[in-house]
């Protein structure tokens, strides 16, 4: 794959925060599950597992800069449509990420709400 050379392979993963509603983009080479158990507990809100793809600290990057116009502070977002789109069309191909899948919010499920 190319990029990922010189850097880590992992996960760039999306949680979102139940009250703001904001999306984090971040990335860890541990289970995203993982992840959002530390993130959780170092949280005041409930935090949402919304997904995940294969990827490294370059491609986080390129997120960032990708849906800048919704950065908020630090590696969280707002749940622009743009954002929120990109999120719903993330395919899994592998066991691997088919067995995470389950731990995704999928179209349907609630997802916390949008305030106008």
């Amino acid at each position: 794959m190319q990029g990922f050379r010189n850097n880590r392979v992992g996960f760039v993963y999306f949680i979102q925060e139940t009250e703001l509603s904001r999306i984090k983009i971040g990335f860890t080479t541990s289970h995203p599950l993982s992840r959002l158990k530390t993130l959780s507990n170092a949280s005041s809100q409930e935090l949402v597992f919304l997904g995940f793809q294969l990827g490294d600290e370059s491609l986080e990057k390129k997120l960032h800069r990708k849906f800048a116009s919704l950065h908020r502070k630090n590696e969280w977002f707002e749940p622009g449509a743009e954002l929120l789109t990109y999120i719903d069309n993330l395919t899994y191909g592998s066991e691997f990420e088919l067995g995470l899948k389950q731990y995704v919010l999928v179209s349907g499920q609630l997802r916390p709400q949008i305030e106008p």
